[in-house]
C-alpha cells in the first residue's frame, strides 16, 4: 500500500493510510478547469492471488480472497492479483480485501487546475475539496467581514450569498492564513443571505480573518475528503492536481463488511425535486362540462393541494387510455390556483393520469398516479332524433327533423336502404356519413326506400333506434345502369373466417337446426358449440372494371337477419311452444355488418395497379376505372353471426349533354374536342350559321373525346362559317 516518490529532491515513499488533517482545502475560488472521471467496471466476485507462500517453504500458492456476499459455492467471476514480495498468506488475505474496497470505494479520479497553492500539499496528502460540479457542499466563498461581540467573533459575513433551509444544520469550514482547518456551526437562519451567525462566538486568535477561504454546507457535509493522487506541473507555477475519495474504510476491509459508494453529495434546495402533487378531489361529471362552440365537451377537473414550498412550480399532466401502451403529454389548462382542466377525453372512457410538479431548471418530483379514472361525462347516448320529414321536389328529396337537444351532439348519420319495405339499421349504407350538428335539413337525390337518421355525440354514442321514413320516390331517376353486382346466392367470393350455408352468408362456427339434412342423425340435440369467429370479411367474386376511368353513381342493398347459436333444442322446454325453428335473434348490440370499397385508375387486373386504402362504402359518386368490394363482419358474442341473404352493388352513370356555340371552322375544317371525354360515343347535332343556297356540312370522325367537321359551297368546295353543336352520352374519362 506504498509506492516510491521524490519529496523535496529526496526519495522517499508514499503510504496510503487513514488521516484526519486535511494539508489543503481548494474550492472554485482556488481552482478551476474540474473533471470528473468514473470507472464502470463489473466488479470480480473474488480476487485470485499468487505468492511465494513462506508457510510452505517459499512455493507458489494461490489464495482466493472474496468480495462480500461471495464464498466457493457462489463465485463465478474471478480476476487475478500479482502481490510480489509479500510472503504472509494472512497479509496476502489483508491486502486482498484492501483491493477489493479500493475498487468499490474509490471508483472516481478528480482533477482540477490550482495556482502556486498545489505546493502545500504533496502525493498522498489529505486534502478538503468543496465544488458546485460534483456537489460537494453548497457553496464556496471568502470572508469579507467578522463582526466582534465583547472580543469575539459573533458573526461572519461572506462575498457571495448562501441558501439556508428551515429545519437543518448548517457549518463554516475556514481555511486560515497559517494552512489550518477551523469548523463552526452556524445558529438557524432562513432564506439567502450573506451575514451568518455563530452558534458559539470565537475568541480573536481562533477567529477567521477577512480574505480566509470558506466552505458552507450543511454540517458534516461542506467538503469531501480526498486523496492527492498525483500532481502533475504546469506553466507559471500551475499544476493539475489528481485526487481521489479518501474513503478511509479501505482500511477496515480486512475487519468486516465494506460500506457501500458514498458520492458525498450535497444536494442544493434549487437542484433538489419538489414534493409530488397532492390530489384533493377530481370531478368529471355534467357539473364541470364545458360550454364551447355550442356544445358541450366532456372533461376531468383536477384541484390539489397548495404545495409546501414557496417557490414557483410547474405541473405537468400525462394520460393514457386503459387501451393505449404509452403515455402522452394531456392537454389541460389552469382554471384556478391549485386546480386545473384536462380536455381531450371522452365520455365512458378510462384513463390513467399521472401529475408531476417541474421546478424552474427541469427537476421534476415524483408522480402521483390516478389510475383507471372513469369519465362521467354527459350519462347516456342522445335521444333518438324527432319529426324525421320527407318533401320531394323532382328528382330531390328534401328531409328535415327537429334539431336534437343533447348538450354535447358532434353530428348526425343518414343512411339509405333500398326497397319496398322498411329496413333496419344495420342493413342501410351511409348516405351522408357526418352532418353538421347546427344543421336540420339536408336535400338528397329522391330514391326508392327508406331513409334513416341518428344523432351522434362527441364520444360517438349514437341515438339508440334510427328514426325511419319509407319513400317511393323513383330512385335514381335518368341514370344508366352499367353494372349490378350480385353476390347472392352462391357468395361465390374470398371468404375469410366466413362461410355459406343455405344460401346465406355467415360467420364460420356451429350449425343451427336449420342446417340438418335429417333430425334422425343427430346423436344429441345440444350442438356442443365450440363458438364463431369473432370477425370476418367476404371479397366481392373479383373487381370489376369500367375500362377506362369514369364517373359513376354507386348504391348498395343488403337484406340481413341475426342467428343466435346458444339456442340449443334441449333448452326448450316444450317443443309446440317454439315459434320458429330457426336461431333468429335480434342481438343488434353485439354485431356490425359494413360494405367497404376500395378504388384504382388503373387497370384493376395488373399486378401494380395502386389502390387506395379501403373505406366504408358510402351511396354517391365515385371517379374510377376499377372498384373492389369487401364486407366486413364482428360479432362481440360468440353465439351470435349477421346473416345475409342479398348482397349487391349497383354502378350507374348518368346521362351528360355537352355543347357550345357559335364555333369558327375554317375552309379546311376543324376538329372539336369535347370539354370531357364521354364514356361511349355520343350522338352529335350541328347547327351552321349564315348557311347561303347549296351550302352543307359533314360530321366525321365522332369519337368520344370530339369530332371533325367541314364546311362546303354549292361547288364542293370548303369554306367558313360558323356553328353551333349539341352532343348527348354519358360518363366522363379523366
Amino acid at each position: 500500500r506504498a509506492s516510491p516518490s521524490v519529496i523535496d529532491g529526496k526519495w522517499g515513499v508514499v503510504r496510503d493510510m487513514p488521516q484526519s488533517v486535511p494539508v489543503q482545502h481548494f474550492t472554485p475560488r482556488n481552482s478551476r478547469d474540474f473533471q470528473g472521471e468514473k470507472q464502470f467496471d463489473v466488479p470480480p466476485h473474488a480476487l485470485r492471488i499468487r505468492f511465494a507462500n513462506r508457510d510452505k517453504l517459499w512455493q507458489q500458492d494461490e489464495i482466493l480472497v472474496y468480495d462480500d456476499g461471495y464464498d466457493a459455492a457462489t463465485a463465478t467471476r474471478f480476476e487475478t492479483l500479482e502481490l510480489p514480495g509479500i510472503t504472509d498468506p494472512a497479509q496476502i488475505w489483508r491486502d486482498g480485501r484492501y483491493h477489493i474496497a479500493t475498487a468499490r470505494l474509490r471508483p472516481e479520479k478528480y482533477s482540477f487546475t490550482v495556482d502556486i497553492e498545489h505546493i502545500v500539499c504533496t502525493r498522498g496528502d489529505l486534502i478538503r475539496l468543496t465544488h458546485d460540479v460534483p456537489l460537494f457542499g453548497l457553496h464556496s466563498a471568502r470572508v469579507k467581514e467578522i463582526a466582534w461581540e465583547n472580543g469575539s467573533a459573533v458573526a461572519v459575513t461572506l462575498d457571495a450569498e448562501v441558501e439556508i433551509e428551515d429545519g437543518k444544520n448548517y457549518s463554516l469550514r475556514f481555511r486560515k492564513s497559517a494552512g489550518e482547518t477551523l469548523v463552526a456551526a452556524v445558529t438557524a437562519q432562513s432564506g439567502t443571505v450573506k451575514t451568518l451567525y455563530l452558534q458559539t462566538p470565537l475568541a480573536q486568535q481562533d477567529a477567521p480573518q477577512p480574505g480566509d477561504l470558506s466552505m458552507f454546507g450543511e454540517t458534516g457535509q461542506d467538503s469531501a475528503e480526498m486523496i492527492v493522487q498525483a500532481i502533475r506541473p504546469g506553466a507559471d507555477f500551475t499544476a493539475r492536481i489528481i485526487c481521489v475519495d479518501a474513503a478511509p474504510e479501505v482500511h477496515q476491509a480486512d475487519q468486516g463488511e465494506i460500506p457501500a459508494f458514498d458520492a458525498q453529495i450535497s444536494v442544493p434546495p434549487e437542484l433538489r425535486r419538489p414534493p409530488p402533487p397532492k390530489i384533493l378531489s377530481v370531478q368529471s361529471g355534467p357539473e364541470v362540462l364545458l360550454a364551447e362552440d355550442g356544445g358541450f365537451t366532456p372533461r376531468i377537473v383536477v384541484h390539489f393541494a397548495p404545495p409546501p414550498a414557496e417557490e414557483e412550480l410547474e405541473l405537468r399532466v400525462d394520460i393514457r387510455a386503459v387501451e393505449d401502451e404509452f403515455f402522452q403529454k394531456a392537454s389541460f389548462a389552469q382554471i384556478a390556483p391549485h386546480a386545473v382542466s384536462i380536455t381531450g377525453v371522452k365520455t365512458g372512457g378510462i384513463y390513467d393520469l399521472r401529475f408531476f410538479y417541474l421546478r424552474r431548471r427541469g427537476w421534476s418530483s415524483q408522480e402521483t398516479l390516478l389510475p383507471n379514472y372513469f369519465v362521467t361525462g354527459t350519462g347516456g347516448p342522445p335521444r333518438d332524433v324527432e319529426n324525421f320529414r320527407l318533401n320531394i321536389h323532382a328528382h330531390s328529396a328534401y328531409l328535415s327533423w327537429n334539431p336534437s337537444p343533447a348538450p354535447n351532439l358532434s353530428h348526425y348519420v343518414l343512411r339509405f336502404a333500398p326497397g319496398t319495405a322498411a329496413t333496419g339499421w344495420e342493413e342501410s349504407v351511409d348516405m351522408l356519413p357526418s352532418i353538421g350538428k347546427g344543421t336540420n335539413s339536408v336535400s338528397v337525390p329522391a330514391l326508392a326506400g327508406t331513409y334513416l337518421i341518428k344523432a351522434v355525440d362527441l364520444d360517438g354514442r349514437m341515438s339508440e333506434n334510427p328514426s325511419k321514413i319509407l319513400s317511393g320516390a323513383a330512385g335514381l331517376s335518368g341514370y344508366n345502369a352499367v353494372a349490378v353486382l350480385d353476390e347472392a346466392p352462391d357468395f361465390a367470393g374470398e371468404k375469410n373466417r366466413m362461410a355459406t350455408i343455405g344460401g346465406v352468408l355467415r360467420l364460420a362456427g356451429d350449425d343451427s337446426i336449420d342446417d340438418w339434412d335429417a333430425i334422425d342423425t343427430v346423436q344429441r340435440f345440444d350442438i356442443g358449440l365450440s363458438g364463431l369467429a369473432e370477425s370476418g370479411t367476404y371479397g366481392f367474386g373479383g373487381a370489376f372494371d369500367l375500362g377506362a376511368v369514369y364517373s359513376s353513381t354507386l348504391s348498395a342493398e343488403m337484406d340481413i337477419a341475426v342467428l343466435d347459436l346458444s339456442h340449443a333444442v334441449d333448452e326448450w322446454a316444450n317443443v309446440d311452444l317454439r315459434p320458429k325453428w330457426d336461431s333468429a335473434a335480434a342481438g343488434g348490440s353485439v354485431w356490425d355488418v359494413r360494405l367497404e370499397l376500395r378504388t384504382t385508375e388503373d387497370d384493376p387486373q395488373e399486378a401494380e395497379a395502386e389502390w387506395s386504402d379501403w373505406t366504408d362504402f358510402l351511396i354517391g359518386d365515385y371517379t374510377a376505372r376499377g372498384f373492389d368490394f369487401r364486407l366486413v363482419v364482428e360479432s362481440a358474442d360468440a353465439f351470435v353471426t349477421p346473416v345475409l341473404s342479398a348482397l349487391r352493388v349497383k354502378i350507374d352513370m348518368p346521362d351528360r349533354v355537352d355543347g357550345a356555340e357559335d364555333i369558327l371552322s375554317d375552309a379546311a375544317g376543324s376538329t372539336v374536342l369535347f370539354t370531357k371525354i364521354f364514356r361511349n360515343i355520343p350522338a352529335v347535332a350541328v347547327a351552321g350559321h349564315d348557311m347561303q343556297t347549296g351550302d352543307y356540312f359533314a360530321v366525321e370522325h365522332v369519337t368520344s373525346a370530339g369530332f371533325d367537321i367541314r364546311f362546303f359551297n354549292a361547288a364542293g368546295e370548303g369554306i367558313v362559317r360558323r356553328f353551333n353543336y349539341v352532343a348527348k352520352g354519358y360518363g366522363i374519362q379523366q
